[in-house]
């Protein structure tokens, strides 16, 4: 399988944390599916792209959109009792969500069956639109909705977070 490296990702104590880990097994995720497209274009489809293409559908239909759904329900809602000036930004990213989740149900489809993939070319366009779409993303979520509430959640906020991303994976808290 082409790379990608299992980090150990911070606790529902730490939901921040766990949102910017989250962001870089995005990256990683996207860089691997980069990786992955030129390995078919020079090698055709094998064992390994069909293993790579496996863990890139496994992140991408189930980790990815529970991160969307953090965002989508809990953070950004939380972040607009805060400030009102986030709105546009959060608009902003609530739009891009849905975009990615209709990029990637065009690579979902292919990359289920990459023997389906006739133009090694095309396919290797797509994923570098969906990755850097997936780039310009994360960057606007780090620097106008992370770093600027970086201290400014208070305890309760961010356990109310942690225990709400916790109970969508299923997952249980220290908090009561």
């Amino acid at each position: 399988m082409l790379d990608i490296p299992n980090l150990p990702a911070p606790g529902f104590d730490q939901p921040l944390e766990l949102l910017r880990a989250c962001h870089m097994k995005m990256l990683m995720n996207c860089r691997t599916l980069e990786k992955l497209a030129g390995h078919i274009h020079r090698e055709n489809i094998d064992q390994t792209a069909r293993d790579t293409a496996a863990t890139i559908r496994r992140y991408f239909n189930e980790a990815a959109p529970l991160h969307h759904q953090d965002e989508e329900q809990d953070l950004f809602p939380l972040l607009l009792t805060i400030s009102a000036c986030l709105k546009g930004v959060i608009c902003q990213l609530n739009q891009e969500h849905t975009t990615l989740e209709e990029s990637w149900a065009v690579l979902d489809e292919l990359l289920a069956k990459p023997e389906s993939i006739n133009d090694s070319e095309a396919f290797t366009e797509l994923c570098g639109a969906f990755a850097q779409a997936y780039r310009d993303h994360i960057a606007v979520e780090e620097e106008n909705i992370l770093l600027p509430i970086e201290g400014q959640l208070t305890e309760p906020q961010l356990e109310r977070l942690g225990r709400a991303m916790a109970a969508r994976r299923g997952a249980q808290t220290g908090s009561t």
